[in-house]
C-alpha cells in the first residue's frame, strides 16, 4: 500500500479555525488593554497635577492664576513641578472664587476613552463626571 503524505482538507480547516479564533481573541484583548492603559494614564496624570497644585497652594498661598486674590485669565499650569505626558491633554481651570479648580484629562492615543476630571470643590478623586 502507498502511504499518502500531507494533510487532509478537514485537518487544514481545523487549523485555520484555531488560528483565526486565537487572532480574534488577541485583537479584542489588545483593544481593551489599550483602553485600560489610557484610563490608568489619565487618572495618574490627574493625581500628579492635583498633588502639584496643592503643593503650589501650600507654598504660594493660592493656586496658579491667582494674583491678589482675583483669578488671572487665562489660567495656566506655569510654576508647577510637572512635566506633561505626551499621551494626555490636560486642561486646568481656576474657579472664580480662586479657592478651587477643575482638571480635565483627555487621552490623545485612545479616542474611545472618555475624559476624566478632578473637581477640587467636590473631591480629590478622579471621576468621569464633568466639573460643575
Amino acid at each position: 500500500m502507498k502511504q499518502r503524505r500531507g494533510f487532509t482538507v478537514v485537518e487544514l480547516l481545523i487549523v485555520i479555525v484555531i488560528i483565526a479564533s486565537l487572532a480574534l481573541l488577541t485583537v479584542f484583548a489588545f483593544g481593551s488593554w489599550r483602553e485600560r492603559t489610557a484610563r490608568t494614564e489619565l487618572q495618574q496624570e490627574l493625581s500628579t497635577v492635583s498633588a502639584s497644585l496643592n503643593n503650589y497652594r501650600n507654598f504660594n498661598n493660592g493656586y496658579p492664576g491667582v494674583a491678589g486674590g482675583a483669578p488671572v485669565s487665562p489660567t495656566t499650569l506655569n510654576g508647577l513641578v510637572y512635566r506633561p505626558n505626551a499621551g494626555v491633554t490636560m486642561t486646568y481651570s481656576l474657579r472664580t472664587d480662586g479657592l478651587s479648580y477643575c482638571l480635565k484629562a483627555t487621552s490623545v492615543a485612545v479616542a474611545s476613552e472618555p475624559s476624566w476630571y478632578i473637581d477640587s470643590a467636590v473631591s480629590a478623586t478622579s471621576t468621569k463626571i464633568a466639573c460643575s
